[in-house]
């Protein structure tokens, strides 16, 4: 733990900002790696350091590193991140500021070319559990190898216990008097005692619940009307074993927690009629829960909840605090790339939870989550989301709760915009892995929209769309296509109207912003949706219908192949004019000849003028692309389009001459 006078000087506690000039650029990078920081500053010339001022030369610190821990740390990492950098750097020495968000540890800096700075090095700064006094001060844990350890249980059992004393907005709303669900696992005092409860809506008391991915059939480890006895009276696990739900079990037992519910084993997967009962309460099984236990790093039911992680480069220091606190302090290197962009952290990409489509609600729905992914532990509840390395971010992700704030990643204002969550919560959704998604489309975030539906007054959820944003809501694309055109309806396998982002696979893409500034032409006539459970307003669908009156709808013409990005005239222009600026497809086209031979039209939603202030005085009709269904006095949404008024000369519709109004069922 040897220290060099420069390094023990280094002001870890409260290193110094960045300069402003610096702070109000983005940094550059490439491929992941942070390549320089701009000065922008016109009137004066970028600073000659800033920062704390380390060594002021490359060969003085490999010098220091032979003898000081630190230094060595810091030089090693120096060196493996200056090799990926594509310019030559000044050797002018080495500086140290804060982290950004003022999270705990450190950045080192070199300077580039022509004023720029280039980050060679990203440090926390924690203490090892129980600690002593700097704990007080230092929040973060060096990461251990096995996160089933000792040390990592006794970091959990601190974060849910904080949140328990502290936090007022965070775990069941009703507390103990929260009631069980339908069935839960009581997990006994010793492994091997875990059973199946049948509640029968009496019982009361705390309770875990598991997110995690169940990974490829089959699973032979789930609840089925042949072993509910069985499970009632002991659940053993024969051939291969479900790790991650017994690490669940041991977890929630660990905790001091009775009850856990686990959907595979708490919700009958033979019986069709308590899926569906079981799965219209989501809302309330994550939302009551006292804690979710998410197995971020795990793509199985069969590969555990305790991943081997890898650990950083690190270093141990002597440290004496600002206020005379003693004691060691661990420094570790950060990944880069998450330094680059903090809310990767939160994001938690590359771990295979964010691809499964159900866990999605599962983390939003629950007000306590504790997350195992590949680097690290997170703790994220309605008040804060923390990292096992000491990243410490106030408010909440995506929060359906109006009372907590966003979290400070994303925004500086503090409120949930819910609205404009559901619509990015729905983009998401549809990148999202989904095994049955016939099944399961509405289902898997029904838990989010029954909540919402609470929060919007006098709305109607309309098959993934409100009610009171029906006209714009329509104007969703698609950004990379979904299963084949259906010239028949009702097609083989229902899933979702046509008109709705739930009958299409993948990247489902908000409406363009100008809908909500347009002059809407179309006005809702009449809706209907039936469902397969009438107890289930958010759930699964087997017919739906919407109407509008709308102008006349404008026959069209493909000019072109569509796999070469096909445009659109007037059916009846000899000339074939171009009259559409953009459309996107809802189905395969790119690849599919069906398109080429359907009928198809343009239903106007709206028109939309430029701005004033802009340049530009062309005008657009935002439509939807549709075509008649065989046998229905109805129609079938194929994409959307835009329609430029000038390039439609007398065709253009009109909005005062309603007399050219027609209704249009849409299926």
């Amino acid at each position: 733990m040897k220290l060099c006078d420069l390094c023990r000087l280094i002001p870890i506690e409260k290193p110094p900002s960045l300069p402003k000039t610096y702070l109000d650029n983005g940094p550059q990078t490439q491929g992941g790696d942070l390549l320089f920081i701009e000065y922008r500053d016109e009137n004066n010339p970028p600073p000659q350091g800033f920062g704390y001022h380390h060594y002021p030369s490359e060969s003085q610190l490999k010098e220091s590193a032979k003898t000081c821990d630190l230094c060595r740390l810091i030089y090693d990492e120096f060196t493996r991140i200056i090799t990926k950098m594509p310019w030559p750097s000044r050797d002018d020495g080495f500086f140290i500021t804060a982290r950004e968000t003022n999270q705990q540890g450190f950045l080192v800096w070199i300077f580039g070319e022509k004023g720029n700075i280039r980050r060679v090095g990203a440090f926390g700064a924690g203490v090892r559990n129980g600690a002593g006094s700097l704990s007080s001060i230092f929040r973060g844990h060096p990461i251990h190898k096995d996160s089933s350890d000792q040390t990592a249980s006794n970091i959990v059992k601190q974060w849910v216990q904080h949140c328990t004393q502290h936090h007022t907005l965070c775990g069941p709303p009703e507390g103990l008097n929260a009631p069980l669900p339908s069935r839960v696992i009581d997990v006994g005092t010793s492994p091997g005692e875990a059973k199946l409860i049948e509640t029968h809506g009496t019982m009361k008391g705390y309770y875990t619940s598991l997110s995690y991915s169940w990974g490829i059939p089959p699973h032979s480890y789930k609840l089925t009307r042949s072993n509910l006895s069985t499970y009632k009276s002991a659940i053993k696990f024969s051939d291969e074993i479900p790790r991650t739900i017994v690490d669940a079990i041991d977890l929630t037992r660990l905790l001091g927690i009775r009850y856990i519910w686990v959907d595979a084993l708490c919700i009958m997967q033979d019986s069709d009629t308590d899926w569906g009962n079981e799965s219209a309460k989501m809302l309330n099984y994550y939302g009551n829960a006292y804690l979710t236990i998410s197995a971020a790093a795990s793509d199985s039911s069969y590969k555990g909840i305790f991943n081997k992680r890898d650990t950083p480069p690190t270093t141990v220091i002597p440290f004496i605090s600002e206020s005379g606190s003693e004691g060691i302090l661990t420094i570790s290197t950060l990944d880069p790339d998450k330094e680059n962009t903090q809310a990767d952290y939160y994001i938690l990409a590359g771990n295979p939870i964010v691809d499964r489509a159900w866990t999605l609600q599962e983390r939003i729905l629950s007000t306590r989550t504790l997350i195992y992914a590949k680097d690290q532990m997170y703790y994220e509840c309605n008040e804060h989301f923390l990292s096992e390395d000491g990243l410490l971010v106030h408010g909440c992700g995506s929060s359906i709760d109006p009372k907590t704030k966003k979290l400070e990643f994303f925004s500086t204002t503090e409120k949930q915009n819910l609205r404009e969550m559901w619509n990015n919560l729905v983009q998401d959704y549809g990148e999202r892995e989904m095994y049955n998604p016939d099944n399961d489309i509405f289902v898997a975030i029904s838990g989010l929209a029954e909540k919402l539906g609470t929060l919007f007054k006098d709305d109607t959820y309309v098959a993934g769309l409100w009610k009171t944003e029906l006209l714009q809501l329509l104007f969703w694309s698609s950004a990379n296509g979904g299963p084949p055109l259906q010239d028949v309806w009702p097609p083989v396998k229902y899933r979702a109207p046509s008109w709705s982002w739930a009958s299409i696979k993948g990247t489902i893409c908000n409406p363009d912003d100008r809908i909500y500034s347009s002059e809407m032409y179309a006005t809702y006539v009449d809706h209907k949706v039936t469902l397969k459970e009438e107890n289930h307003p958010y759930g699964r669908i087997s017919d739906a219908y919407i109407t509008l009156n709308v102008p006349k709808l404008v026959h069209l013409q493909l000019i072109g192949s569509p796999r070469q990005g096909g445009k659109w005239a007037l059916w009846e222009d000899p000339t074939k004019k171009i009259i559409s600026v953009d459309l996107t497809w809802d189905s395969d086209t790119w690849a599919s000849p069906q398109l080429e031979s359907l009928d198809m039209y343009a239903l106007v939603l709206a028109r939309n003028v430029p701005p004033k202030e802009e340049s530009s005085t062309e005008i657009y009709y935002l439509c939807l692309l549709v075509t008649p269904v065989s046998g229905r006095t109805s129609c079938c949404r194929i994409g959307t389009v835009w329609l430029e008024e000038h390039a439609m000369g007398n065709h253009a519709p009109r909005y005062t001459d309603k007399s050219e109004y027609v209704d249009v069922t849409l299926i």
